[in-house]
């Protein structure tokens, strides 16, 4: 059946469907053949794409799924440019997803040269840098990501969560004292300042803004909610670790 079909008149749903049989009766090879083929010869393909990557994946050719990846990404170029942007998120996506961090940064960098000031990329490059423990390119990444955002509350409670998430205690303190100044009222910030002093060892500065938001909380969630319940667990923690057990007891 592969032998009678003429190349460049494959649709790619066809080409998918020879290298699935071809795949089942181990024939790694021409499987990989096929979606080379399809690449060239086929409209631009994410299915296609993904598949023949995943092979070289597992074949840990990683220089091959760079190749098809970056294939794929110019061929959408060629043919949809509107759709250039899209097709960059989709294999940064993939790459991500796969734990290849330093591609998937690539390919988000490579979108914020189209796009420099987009939120969303912003935080996804900071993530896969987290990934990788890039503390100097993280702290640039999300400056730019809170001033694209223009300081709105959840992008200041992302990057605190990220600054908290790598022990850059300094940093998430300062964005969590930020977002209690303009929102006083939203308790889940006061909440995690004091879970960062927690993890710091900071229990007189924890415990007064744990046992505000408890009582607040009990008050319009109830003694059985989930927020009050995890509040209760911090703060019976926090009592232990200061030695308070007569405190701690009864939560």
């Amino acid at each position: 059946e592969v032998q009678t079909l003429e190349k460049g008149e494959i649709p790619s749903n066809k080409y998918m469907t020879l290298s699935a049989k071809a795949s089942q009766f181990d024939r790694a090879e021409l499987a990989i053949e096929l979606l080379e083929e399809a690449q060239k010869q086929a409209e631009a393909d994410l299915k296609i794409t993904e598949r023949l990557a995943e092979y070289y994946a597992q074949k840990a050719e990683f220089g091959n799924v760079e190749r098809v990846l970056k294939q794929y990404v110019d061929r959408v170029r060629e043919q949809s440019p509107d759709k250039h942007i899209e097709a960059l998120r989709q294999v940064a996506n993939w790459s991500k997803r796969r734990q290849n961090y330093t591609l998937a940064q690539y390919f988000y960098e490579r979108i914020l040269e189209l796009d420099e000031n987009n939120p969303r990329t912003l935080l996804e490059l900071a993530e896969i840098q987290t990934s990788q423990n890039k503390i100097d390119e993280i702290r640039i990444t999300l400056e730019r990501y809170i001033k694209a955002s223009r300081r709105e509350d959840p992008a200041l409670n992302d990057a605190a969560r990220i600054y908290r998430r790598l022990r850059m205690f300094k940093e998430a303190e300062e964005l969590y004292k930020e977002l209690i100044k303009k929102e006083p009222a939203k308790l889940v910030y006061a909440n995690n300042l004091a879970d960062l002093y927690l993890r710091q060892s900071r229990y007189d500065e924890a415990r007064p803004l744990f046992e505000t938001a408890l009582a607040q909380l009990r008050g319009l969630e109830g003694d059985t909610s989930p927020n009050t319940i995890v509040t209760m667990s911090n703060l019976a923690l926090l009592y232990e670790k200061m030695a308070l057990y007569d405190l701690a007891l009864p939560l």
